[in-house]
């Protein structure tokens, strides 16, 4: 009498089609059930290798279950680095200065035992400016040089004993920019608070909301510093927001000294 034909496990079936959907339909959800029926699957056709096949379709199932699971185990990761972070101090007291001609905003900082401006380089058509302004001094700051440039950024060498008695904003090398950091918009006002909700990596910007859903004024603020609700340092150059009066969002590029 002939033996009767061997049978596909039918667990090893199941792990197969739940590895693959681990990995392309369920973002690893499916993994762990994935890794139970390659094992069980395994174990059956091992004690009974004449009745039993699949071993393949177990194996795989088992190798796309476990790369399901770390899927989502990255996808948590940074679902969890994401989440919006507390303010850990508060806005630094600061005026910004109003760029040439009266084109959008600037800052002075400190790096390295060194005081620069930072602003935009749009604002001023791509190039130098040759004074800044501020409401509280009676000279323009002379602008003297440019240090560094970036995509949007220029660091400007400055000449002005009355912005030297004004106490600069510090920035530190390499800051850590995230989603979910928290970051005040520094102008004349109010500061605008907000939170990372992305990066946009085309235009080398950081796009943050403001909290509770408010909108902000963005018309002349290009070029008003960023600054960490972490640590306190200005870490970017607003340049970009949804909407001149009503913003929902702003962009910001950060800045990244040699």
């Amino acid at each position: 009498m002939a033996a009767a034909p061997r049978q596909t496990s039918g667990n090893a079936i199941a792990s197969f089609v739940l590895g693959l959907t681990a990995i392309l339909c369920t973002a690893g959800v499916t993994g762990i059930p994935g890794l139970i029926c390659g094992f069980i699957a395994l174990s059956a056709i091992k004690k009974h290798p004449a009745q039993l096949t699949g071993r393949g379709f177990a194996i795989t199932g088992l190798i796309t279950s476990a790369l399901g699971l770390a899927l989502l185990a990255l996808i948590l990761a940074a679902a969890y680095n994401a989440r919006p972070k507390p303010f850990a101090v508060a806005a630094p007291a600061y005026t910004t200065l109003i760029g040439e001609d009266y084109n959008g905003r600037g800052f002075h900082f400190t790096v390295n035992g060194r005081t620069y401006i930072g602003c935009s380089l749009h604002q001023f058509d791509n190039a130098r400016p040759s004074v800044m302004l501020h409401d509280d001094f009676t000279d323009p700051v002379a602008i003297t040089g440019q240090a560094h440039t970036q995509t949007d950024i220029q660091i400007l060498d400055f000449q002005s004993d009355e912005l030297d008695r004004l106490p600069p904003l510090t920035y530190t090398p390499n800051p850590s920019i995230r989603t979910g950091d928290p970051v005040f918009l520094i102008d004349d006002s109010t500061p605008i608070r907000g939170h990372i909700v992305r990066q946009d990596v085309l235009d080398d910007q950081w796009i943050f909301e403001p909290d509770n859903g408010a909108t902000f004024e963005a018309q002349a603020r290009s070029g008003s510093p960023i600054v960490s609700g972490l640590t306190g340092d200005v870490i970017g150059v607003f340049l970009t927001a949804d909407d001149a009066d009503h913003a929902t969002w702003g962009g910001f590029e950060p800045i990244s000294m040699p």
